[in-house]
């Protein structure tokens, strides 16, 4: 893990963070678990694929944030991170995501669902076939059971007819 050290209370941070971070949901992620910790600061998508994180607040608050945040989970590859640290500015109102222009952020939207219900399509296709397996299997069990079960019918139903 990426470790973040500074010196006094309140900070200011910068975080610029390069893997598989675009495209993959790392904003959301990024932006509930600020508002969770109680910083004030924005998270964007920056055109050379990395993601950039300011964020103020006390210089704790910030460290045990960025233990949760630097993680890789899911579709979330953390592979390089920048860290600068600086006096706060202020100028931030809750924690937000900063979007570049309404087509780009259209086209990832798209392009991070169409990521998403490849995942999902490929998980029903793995519980698919393991509900064949195990069908399989019940019917093979099963099926035995059953054609024991029609012989001594059918043999007590011979005895009967005779009688």
């Amino acid at each position: 893990m990426n470790e973040v050290s500074g010196a006094s209370l309140k900070k200011r941070v910068t975080i610029t963070i390069s893997g598989d971070v675009q495209d993959v949901g790392f904003r959301g992620k990024v932006m509930r678990m600020g508002h969770k910790a109680g910083l004030a600061g924005q998270v964007e998508n920056l055109p050379d694929g990395t993601v950039r994180i300011i964020c103020e607040g006390e210089e704790k608050v910030i460290k045990s944030y960025w233990k949760l945040v630097d993680a890789n989970k899911g579709d979330i590859e953390i592979e390089g991170v920048k860290i600068d640290w600086g006096k706060p500015k202020g100028n931030f109102k809750g924690f937000t995501i900063k979007y570049s222009d309404q087509k780009a952020e259209m086209a990832q939207a798209f392009s991070t669902a169409g990521k998403k219900l490849d995942t999902i399509g490929q998980k029903i296709d793995s519980m698919h076939m393991d509900m064949n397996i195990r069908f399989d299997t019940l019917d093979n069990k099963y099926g035995k059971i059953n054609k024991q079960v029609t012989r001594l019918v059918d043999h007590i139903v011979d005895d009967d007819d005779k009688k």
